[in-house]
């Protein structure tokens, strides 16, 4: 990922960030040939601001989603609480925005016109720690929401839930079911984003924090999964940190885009727009800059020469490796950690390992592809 010059369909340049403004956890739709994106406001109201684009460049506010928030806590500061990261779907000629309240839960409210009026919020759950929801309605008329957890809230920080919904998003039908937990290669996982294509089901979300994080598709042939997971964008050697929560959207004449925020510090949540292209099934997000395979998660290499793997729950997975790793080498286990984000952080690639360590990209490709050959055969032994 790099901060991006390009040119859109319709001819207009831009470059990044497209909006040099303070909105956290954006999510965005298109509806006709209008795009509509909320963002998450915390404790200040009115909160929750929709804005309108015809071009993902040039934004303007339409509304307030949020007049008021129905606890008494919330007329004094509250810092940390409140509206947390929302999300906007267009269904049955009604638009829905779900939004988390970490300490209460999840609340729905509904609009015919994004201008507003919007209704008072509805609450479907009620839940300590229960965040980021998404709907999603499946073509047979079934409805589903997906939320992740706030550690601060539950003691949970890497677990995607997915819940039954009632089509009408009045209430959850269940308390659903874990689709994704993978504590060591994804140390947090939050912000998920349910869409559909081609068949497959599709949850993208942020992972390893806000200010280092990297992107994470999970897809599947069913709601509930299992879900495989991929590495789609993450900073590289760009200046760009993150990149943290964001939204896929395509275009009326089929282009697809990435919006998402990235952390800027005192100058707050700042939003970019990368180009998304699609490559057997998988989303790729952003330019490709090293061209060595830092894109690649681990359990992606490794499973590409044991199909076997992929059968494996992620949970699962996520301990096959754990101790597939404590056969290598100290020098081995650490240049895997480094090379595919194993530390928390972004990857890194063969040249900045390199670089570290002071030695040549070769000598660092021989180890890794030596380390490689040791994992497959430990993770052989153990299945």
């Amino acid at each position: 990922m790099k901060l991006y010059d390009n040119t859109t369909e319709n001819g207009q340049n831009y470059r990044n960030p497209v909006l040099y403004m303070d909105y956290s956890d954006p999510d965005v739709i298109r509806v006709g040939e209008d795009y509509y994106m909320v963002a998450s406001s915390f404790t200040y109201l009115p909160g929750v601001p929709l804005l309108h684009s015809r071009d993902l460049i040039h934004w303007e506010q339409l509304a307030w989603c949020v007049e008021k928030l129905p606890f008494a806590r919330y007329d004094l500061p509250a810092h940390g609480c409140g509206t947390w990261a929302p999300a906007i779907r267009y269904h049955d000629g009604m638009f829905y925005v779900f939004i988390p309240l970490p300490d209460e839960g999840i609340f729905v409210t509904t609009a015919k016109n994004p201008a507003g009026p919007w209704s008072e919020l509805h609450c479907i759950k009620q839940a300590c720690g229960w965040i980021d929801p998404c709907p999603f309605w499946d073509d047979d008329g079934s409805a589903y929401m997906a939320h992740a957890y706030a550690k601060s809230r539950c003691g949970i920080k890497h677990r995607i839930d997915v819940c039954r919904m009632a089509p009408d998003a009045s209430r959850l039908l269940d308390d659903g079911v874990e689709v994704f937990n993978n504590e060591l290669m994804h140390p947090t996982m939050e912000g998920p984003k349910f869409y559909k294509r081609n068949g497959w089901y599709y949850i993208f979300a942020p992972a390893g924090g806000v200010g280092t994080g990297w992107q994470v598709a999970l897809r599947s042939r069913s709601p509930l999964g299992p879900y495989e997971q991929k590495i789609v964008l993450h900073q590289g050697n760009a200046r760009t940190n993150g990149p943290h929560q964001g939204a896929w959207i395509d275009t009326p004449a089929g282009k697809d885009w990435f919006f998402h925020f990235q952390d800027d510090g005192v100058y707050g949540r700042i939003l970019h727009l990368q180009p998304m292209t699609w490559c057997e099934d998988w989303p790729f997000i952003g330019l490709e800059q090293d061209g060595d395979g830092s894109s690649l998660s681990l359990m992606d290499v490794l499973s590409s020469h044991d199909r076997g793997l992929e059968q494996v729950d992620n949970s699962d997975q996520g301990q096959l490796l754990f101790r597939a790793l404590q056969t290598l080498e100290p020098r081995e286990r650490e240049i895997i950690r480094l090379r595919y984000g194993l530390t928390g952080q972004p990857p890194l690639t063969q040249r900045e390992t390199a670089k570290r360590y002071g030695i040549s990209r070769s000598y660092i490709s021989r180890i890794e592809k030596k380390a490689l050959l040791k994992l497959r055969r430990a993770l052989e032994s153990q299945r």
